[in-house]
């Protein structure tokens, strides 16, 4: 038995308080996690300091994700109306027009008006409109929760998606320069009625079908092959990321095909609409005395 007097000085009920290391040596991330485990220690001896900046750092971390919680959840796709437009009614439109352009094919594929050019080109561009609302029509599904976020069948639909983006590019151009062949064998015949049953020809109207189609089938083909989904897990909610790759060569494809689809898609086939729209306005209703005497 030690009778030293100094350690029976030394002796005493309380325990002894943590010993805290030189912070001097550790990196930033150790000293973060050192000082976490100090105020763990000593909470129960003294009160939490409000002005802690560890823990202001907590909280606005913490109001940030809530922040951003509240923000996924008040997006445009999340808000009612944005279900009711392009999910609900989306769908209406599709029917009606689907069932429209069904009746008008019908119609249209008669014995006695289906060999007229003009026939044949509406047709086809009934059915490019048709087939692009279909394509379409998955989207306005999921938008009105068809099927539950994350499930099979939604990543079967993100897997499709660059599929579809590809065809309702692809037919709604048809569609457009469809709509530029009917005006402009219009314009060809009030403009030039000797020249029109020369140029409005089947085979003349099959090539168009051909650099039309192709066309627009090489001006799709970035989205196909320049477009990625993936899906996150964020607030309790199935997040999808349209990617597109980062690579130089990419990013300058990409930019020229932003600036051919523009060029392509809407300014030339707009401005040949409104150039030809007016011209024959101007011919059959303003001058409409000059193109009677033309005939006769």
């Amino acid at each position: 038995m030690n009778n030293n007097p100094t350690d029976k000085f030394n002796q005493t009920d309380e325990e002894s308080p943590p010993i805290f290391a030189p912070l001097l040596t550790l990196d930033p991330i150790s000293r973060l996690m050192f000082h976490i485990a100090a105020t763990n220690t000593s909470s129960s001896t003294s009160p939490p300091s409000e002005d802690d900046p560890l823990q202001e750092l907590i909280d606005r971390i913490n109001r940030a994700q809530l922040e951003e919680c509240d923000r996924l959840a008040n997006s445009c796709e999340n808000r009612p109306l944005y279900t009711w437009l392009v999910g609900y009614g989306f769908i209406f439109v599709f029917l009606l027009a689907l069932f429209g352009n069904v009746v008008n094919l019908l119609i249209y594929n008669s014995d006695h008006i289906k060999y007229y050019i003009a026939i044949r080109m509406l047709c086809t561009r009934l059915l490019m409109n048709s087939l692009t609302l279909i394509f379409v029509l998955p989207q306005a599904l999921r938008i009105i929760s068809a099927w539950e976020p994350g499930s099979n069948i939604d990543e079967i639909y993100w897997s499709y998606y660059p599929y579809q983006i590809y065809f309702v590019n692809l037919f709604g151009f048809c569609a457009m320069w469809l709509t530029v062949l009917m005006t402009a064998e219009c314009y060809l015949h009030v403009f030039f009625p000797s020249h029109s049953k020369s140029l409005c020809t089947k085979r003349n109207l099959s090539r168009s079908y051909l650099i039309i189609l192709s066309t627009g089938a090489t001006l799709a083909l970035m989205y196909k092959f320049n477009r990625s989904v993936t899906l996150t897990t964020h607030c309790n909610r199935v997040i999808p990321s349209i990617h597109a790759s980062e690579d130089f060569i990419m990013i300058c494809l990409e930019k020229i095909h932003t600036f051919a689809n523009l060029l392509l898609a809407i300014v030339v086939p707009m401005g040949l609409l409104l150039f030809m729209a007016i011209s024959i306005l101007w011919k059959l209703v303003l001058k409409r005395t000059d193109f009677v005497s033309h005939f006769t």
